[in-house]
């Protein structure tokens, strides 16, 4: 039985296929992981994660050390990066979503006034724009407060991803001049069960949410509130 003949053409565009792919996905910053749906063979993928660095596509830098979002290690990204780790842990969120249609980073706009202004972590568009801020515990309470003069602002939601429930009260008690319009939820649950109600309010009260428009199976998604 005589082989395959290898057809050049379509393996130029398979090449360009999983390029284009890889650079928007690369809007975040992504480990090895976050690109295997793209690129299965390790292998493969490193080769060509190589060649978009040297040609100066993307940067690449490293998690110096393991969190709860992951080992230490590299991570790639289209935009120079300032907080590695911190952008890893959101966009394991993102992933676990199934990559809800986001807000280009570059076009994210700052909100508040003058020398107060904060820009979100993560813009969200579906079913309308969300607020992303994704929490380290590193921050003090006057930095937060600082982010919720500014958050208060403008109208959209505002999500908050905490890594422990700890953290997630203290958030609660800082940011009580936008509890109409804050939603809470640790990180793990977010990875663990991202379309359940893993969301609080500051009241405690639970609920899901759509990021995708097939997060939610029809008959139900009249049933989950749409902030």
């Amino acid at each position: 039985m005589s082989a395959t003949p290898f057809d050049r053409r379509c393996s130029r565009q398979v090449g360009r296929w999983r390029v284009v792919n890889i650079r928007k996905r690369l809007l975040r910053v992504c480990d090895a992981d976050d690109l295997s749906d793209i690129v299965p063979d390790k292998k493969a993928l490193s080769r060509i994660l190589c060649k978009m660095k040297d040609r100066r596509q993307i940067w690449e830098t490293t998690v110096q050390i393991a969190d709860f979002a992951g080992d230490a290690g590299k991570v790639w990204s289209l935009y120079k990066m300032y907080a590695p780790a911190h952008d890893r842990a959101l966009t394991k969120v993102m992933k676990a979503l199934g990559w809800p249609e986001e807000e280009k980073p570059s076009h994210i706009a700052s909100v508040g006034e003058g020398d107060e202004k904060v820009r979100p972590d993560a813009v969200t568009l579906f079913p309308k724009p969300r607020l992303w801020e994704m929490d380290m515990d590193t921050e003090r309470q006057e930095e937060i407060e600082k982010k919720v003069k500014a958050l208060k602002t403008q109208p959209s939601a505002v999500l908050w991803v905490c890594p422990t429930e700890a953290r997630r009260q203290k958030l609660i008690a800082w940011t009580k001049d936008i509890h109409d319009r804050s939603f809470f939820a640790l990180w793990q649950d977010l990875i663990d069960d991202p379309r359940g109600d893993v969301w609080v309010n500051n009241a405690g009260k639970r609920r899901a949410m759509s990021f995708v428009p097939n997060d939610v199976p029809t008959e139900v998604k009249s049933h989950v509130p749409k902030a």
